[in-house]
């Protein structure tokens, strides 16, 4: 299982509990734990063809923008970009926005 983190991909077996259990005393299971509710911070990226409810026009265009898929990161950084030479908007969006609208959109496709 892989996560991104700041559009980098680590991987759940990169984060070596054993070696950090043992290098600080930290007892195994409360790292396990604790490493469990990091996770759900980073959400798997998922391939905007997967929200049937977006028009592939739309998916096509964003695509040509280098947006394919919810890393929030990117999508952040794209929309930046985006407005900066378009001027679609006079307000910014930021990281913590992106986020919210990437949770809430999970539950439209359900």
């Amino acid at each position: 299982m892989s996560y991104y983190v700041n559009g980098d991909k680590i991987s759940i077996e990169d984060l070596q509990i054993d070696s950090f259990s043992q290098d600080t005393g930290m007892d195994k299971n409360f790292l396990i734990l604790l490493r469990g509710e990091i996770v759900t911070y980073f959400h798997k990226p998922f391939p905007l063809t997967s929200f049937n409810w977006l028009p592939q026009d739309e998916i096509k265009k964003l695509a040509k923008k280098g947006i394919k898929n919810t890393d929030p990161e990117v999508l952040c950084n794209a929309l930046t970009k985006i407005n900066e030479g378009d001027q679609y908007f006079k307000g910014n969006i930021g990281l913590r926005d992106i986020k919210r609208l990437i949770h809430s959109a999970n539950y439209l496709t359900r």
